[in-house]
């Protein structure tokens, strides 16, 4: 991160209207709590769920996390993901994703791949799963009830309507059992997440950084699996060839075309 943005969120958490923020989200966290009986915390590495669960933990609020491996990690976010462990003291469920993956092979002409739960050479990341689910969505067959997200809803058109524009922070899915959702940072905006984590000196995945040197604006910055539609739609696999050429020859040895996206 250049050291003029680094200024920028300084000086912006020092505004009393994202002071306020702060205190709708920690709001927000107690409301839902008060409607969950088992809750998790959904937890990608990206800076939006990283300062989620700081809210959450510094809050003392020390819940399950669980990561959902869709694949293709790159190699930054999986050692940041045993530091986060680490630094707040928690086992990290890690559980693989099929649908997810699926998505991504029949996307890339791989349909082979896309039912064979055993390819695991083929997965990109280390097989450290604690379980395997069909995604997520299916925590409420394990005994959870509620899920914490580190959502904005200005992140994209189908966020903004799912938490009606930010004002929809705490709600039920009938599709997923009834599974109780928080987005505390619905209403948040990037500046307000990287003001959050500057002014904490709160640690973040280093992967930000990196694409930053390329050039990438905060808003396109992703560190989402490589498997993730949102990063080929920003061309993120350009700069994977020249910044982390090992990971995407491997990428695009078992998905060739991933090639034509760069």
């Amino acid at each position: 991160m250049h050291e003029a943005e680094r200024l920028s969120h300084q000086l912006h958490a020092r505004l009393p209207t994202f002071a306020r923020k702060v205190e709708q989200a920690q709001t927000s966290i107690e409301e839902a709590l008060g409607c969950m009986h088992a809750p998790y915390v959904a937890f990608s590495g990206g800076i939006d769920s990283t300062v989620l669960l700081d809210l959450l933990f510094q809050a003392g609020y020390h819940l399950p996390v669980l990561w959902g491996d869709d694949g293709y990690d790159y190699p930054e976010s999986l050692t940041f993901l045993r530091e986060s462990e680490q630094r707040y003291g928690f086992h990290l469920q890690r559980i693989r994703c099929m649908q997810p993956w699926r998505d991504w092979c029949l996307e890339m002409a791989r349909p082979d791949l896309a039912e064979d739960p055993a390819a695991r050479a083929s997965w990109g990341n280390p097989p450290l799963w604690d379980a395997t689910w069909n995604s997520l969505k299916d925590a409420s067959l394990h005994a959870y009830d509620g899920v914490f997200l580190g959502l904005l809803a200005c992140e994209s058109r189908g966020r903004r309507y799912a938490l009606k524009g930010g004002r929809r922070v705490v709600y039920q899915v009938q599709g997923e059992g009834g599974m109780w959702h928080c987005s505390p940072l619905a209403q948040w905006s990037k500046r307000d997440i990287w003001a959050y984590a500057i002014a904490r000196n709160l640690p973040y995945n280093p992967v930000y950084d990196r694409l930053a040197a390329y050039g990438i604006p905060c808003e396109q910055r992703r560190v989402a699996p490589l498997t993730c539609f949102r990063v080929v739609q920003y061309g993120s696999h350009v700069w994977l060839k020249s910044g982390w050429p090992d990971l995407y020859n491997s990428l695009a040895g078992t998905f060739p075309r991933v090639r034509s996206s760069v």
